[in-house]
Formats: structure tokens, sequence, C-alpha cells
């Protein structure tokens, strides 16, 4: 998804916590029609999905093939939002 980029934080133990970081930009992966969600790119399905529900299910299949790439040892996940931005 180009929307989202996995950000990481690290704590004073070293260990890494990673979580989904949204990106404000014109977007292939995310439909929007006048201020309002379309549709999201679901990339295992190889189609676009309509239903609002099944967003935050997509960015954590995504945020955990990322950690999986990354192979870190010490790999936590915080879903749902970026605690940077309040």
């Amino acid at each position: 998804m180009d929307f989202v980029r996995v950000a990481y934080k690290e704590d004073k133990t070293g260990v890494r916590q990673f979580y989904p970081s949204l990106q404000a930009i014109e977007s292939q992966d995310l439909v929007v029609r006048g201020s309002q969600f379309a549709a999201i790119w679901d990339e295992d399905k190889g189609l676009y999905n309509r239903r609002l529900s099944q967003v935050a299910d997509i960015m954590d299949r995504r945020l955990h093939q990322e950690g999986a790439r990354l192979r870190q040892p010490d790999l936590q996940q915080a879903h749902g939002h970026d605690p940077e931005h309040r």
C-alpha cells in the first residue's frame, strides 16, 4: 500500500515497536470520492475491496508482512494508530 509506511520506535531497552504511519499522498491503493472512503486495494486478493470494515484487517496484514520481512527477533507491533500523531 502506497499510503502506509511501516515505522518504528525504540524503547530504552532497545526493543523496536513497529506501527503503521499513514502518508498524505495521492494514492493508487486508496480510493476516496467526495471526501468519503470508496475502496482499498487488497494486494492478497488482487482487487479493490469496498468494505470500510476491512481496511484495518488489510493494513494489519501489511504490517505483519513487513515485520516478517524485517525478521526482527524483538518485533512488537502496535496496532491501530501512530502514537506520534494525535
